[in-house]
């Protein structure tokens, strides 16, 4: 993510982390792009785990019911 970063990307950019999605223990974290690798690792997020950037990451607010 430091690289999205250094090229310009805003360490405020929406960003979410699914981990084990589809599945029993799905979980979604949200963040942005400079605090989610913060909250993965206090949350201890393992693999299989799919990263989201972006203004997308805003409408899981309006899909979720």
């Amino acid at each position: 993510m430091r690289e999205l970063i250094v090229h310009g990307k805003s360490e405020a950019s929406p960003a979410a982390v699914i981990e084990q999605g589809t599945g029993e223990a799905e979980r979604i974290l949200i963040g942005t792009l400079g605090s989610i690798p913060h909250v993965c690792r206090r949350m201890k997020v393992k693999n299989p785990a799919l990263l989201i950037i972006g203004e997308v990451v805003r409408v899981r607010k309006q899909c979720s019911g």
